[in-house]
């Protein structure tokens, strides 16, 4: 009995997917940028006031800010990721393995 190799085409195409792959490292870095600039800048508050309450009120600040960058991150990846695929030749497999 002859098998035949799966195949796996990927859509869309490689010069779409390099421009997706751009505009997603671009929206990542500009989300970077956005984000981590209040955030460094409570992180040198921090370390420089050193008053008992004030670092617990920064860190309250902080974590928020962090979970935003995130939830952004995650955004821009979700937006981007539309690959779509095609796969044939698994008409002949079983279960069971043979």
């Amino acid at each position: 009995m002859s098998r035949t190799t799966p195949t796996i085409e990927r859509r869309p195409s490689h010069v779409l997917g390099a421009i997706r792959g751009a505009l997603t490292l671009s929206a990542i870095t500009l989300n970077t940028l956005f984000w981590a600039a209040p955030i460094y800048v409570g992180i040198v508050l921090k370390l420089v006031w050193r008053r008992p309450g004030w670092r617990a009120a920064v860190q309250e600040r902080l974590t928020p800010l962090a979970e935003a960058w995130i939830s952004c991150n995650n955004a821009i990846l979700r937006l981007f990721r539309i690959t779509q695929w095609e796969i044939r030749g698994l008409e002949g497999l079983r279960r069971d393995g043979r």
